[in-house]
């Protein structure tokens, strides 16, 4: 009989998935103003962008939860490399969503 998922890889689980609601529900507005108005190539570029980092965040968390589930320490890049590309994300969007792309 196996156990299941240790609290710390529950909580890994859930919070690298909230990263990437925070990052799906950006490219589904950005994409609502795609479909709504005159969108640039920039704009499309962004949604793209906004779910790739999304389905990043969601594969990481579960490779984390899987390693601290299996008593393996989780590489430490990985949260850096998210919160990079979070972050590029975010500026990207405050730089091109104002201004039109």
């Amino acid at each position: 009989m196996t156990s299941g998922p240790t609290l710390p890889a529950e909580r890994t689980s859930l919070a690298w998935t909230r990263t990437g609601l925070a990052a799906a529900t950006n490219g589904s507005l950005l994409l609502l103003r795609t479909l709504t108005g005159e969108a640039s190539v920039l704009d499309r570029v962004l949604v793209v962008a906004a779910f790739a980092v999304a389905g990043v965040a969601v594969v990481l968390g579960q490779v984390r939860s899987r390693a601290l589930v299996a008593g393996r320490r989780p590489g430490d890049r990985a949260p850096a490399v998210l919160g990079v590309l979070v972050a590029v994300l975010c500026l990207a969007t405050v730089v091109v969503v104002p201004t039109g792309g």
